[in-house]
């Protein structure tokens, strides 16, 4: 169980990253 929450953190998080490299190179 707690491996499957860490693993949905792990995914939310590189969305996130994602997300803010796209807006990133969006406003340039």
């Amino acid at each position: 169980m707690s491996t499957l929450f860490y693993k949905l953190i792990q995914i939310i998080n590189s969305l996130l990253i994602v997300k803010h490299s796209v807006l990133v190179l969006w406003v340039k």
